[in-house]
């Protein structure tokens, strides 16, 4: 695992398979959405 992860040019995405984890992957996952786009309006204001 330690390989795959430090060559470059590698996009492989290790995923949690315990019962809790695709709650806190998806929160996660939302949590860098609404980041994005915290940051991307925050750009748009400055430069409007």
């Amino acid at each position: 695992m330690k390989d795959i992860g430090v060559r470059s040019g590698t996009n492989t995405l290790f995923l949690p398979n315990n019962p809790g984890a695709a709650n806190d992957f998806l929160q996660q996952i939302l949590a860098g959405l609404r980041g994005g786009t915290h940051r991307a309006s925050s750009a748009a204001e400055t430069q409007g």
